[in-house]
């Protein structure tokens, strides 16, 4: 009697092996702006927690005790609405990003994306897929300053 050879990797499909509970897990995640506001929320929590147990740490150089300082409080709570919109006005990135992520978006949900990546690397042999996608990343980029951010 013989056993039967064990599937191969193709035969198992995508969402098999570390690679398909990385997939798995990925799928599960919320939205990424859902994400950070929850590690913001978080954050926010964890400070007022640590702050309202009093704890403090020695600065490594002057040895002085820094206390915690709870986020909601109501000078970091005015300090936060006074100075965001001084700190998103002085990132001067952030208006040129915006647009091209709501560019980006509306291209990736035609099939824009898609369709010119597929186009730029479709005449490359198999062994030259590889550079041939970093190549028409850094054409990208030079076209676009912001491009990385469309490009993944």
């Amino acid at each position: 009697m013989s056993t039967p050879a064990p599937p191969s990797s193709a035969a198992r499909g995508p969402a098999s092996g570390w690679l398909g509970v990385v997939e798995r897990v990925g799928n599960a995640l919320p939205d990424p702006v859902f994400l950070f506001a929850g590690l913001v929320a978080a954050l926010v929590l964890l400070s007022a927690g640590v702050a309202a147990l009093g704890v403090s740490v020695a600065h490594p150089s002057t040895g002085q005790a820094i206390a915690a300082v709870s986020l909601l409080s109501a000078e970091n709570l005015e300090k936060l609405l006074v100075e965001m919109p001084v700190t998103f006005s002085h990132f001067h990135p952030l208006g040129y990003v915006l647009t091209v992520m709501l560019g980006a978006g509306v291209a990736e949900r035609t099939g824009l994306f898609s369709a010119a990546m597929r186009l730029a690397v479709q005449g490359a042999p198999r062994s030259l897929l590889t550079p041939a996608v970093a190549f028409a990343a850094m054409m990208g980029n030079l076209a676009a300053d912001a491009a990385y951010v469309v490009n993944i």
